[in-house]
């Protein structure tokens, strides 16, 4: 079950990330990515999960972000929205950084 439910989280998380800039729909390629991953039988079950995640995830922002602006101001959620995306970004930069003795010299 485990390996049926990552790629439906991780999927909808970067479909989530992408809808937050405005961009429309899934990013190209996430289908092909979750129907290689997921077997035949669960694949339904899986694409499912993955929309229950992606709408859920932006209700659940939208109610939070409001009811903290409300609370402390409109910049309240903006700063703290940027939190999980600079992580995100700093945690990619760093699982794909390259050994320091990789770099090709000139020369």
């Amino acid at each position: 079950m485990h390996s049926q439910v990552l790629p439906a989280l991780a999927s909808g998380v970067q479909s989530a990330l992408r809808r937050r800039f405005r961009h429309v729909g899934c990013a190209p390629g996430c289908g092909k990515v979750r129907q290689r991953q997921v077997p035949d039988a669960p694949l339904g079950q899986v694409t499912s999960l993955h929309f229950t995640v992606t709408r859920g995830a932006e209700a659940l922002g939208a109610m939070t972000g409001g009811a903290l602006a409300a609370i402390a101001g409109i910049r309240a959620p903006m700063l703290l929205g940027a939190v999980p995306i600079a992580v995100v970004t700093v945690l990619l930069c760093w699982r794909h950084r390259k050994p320091a003795g990789s770099a090709a010299t000139e020369g």
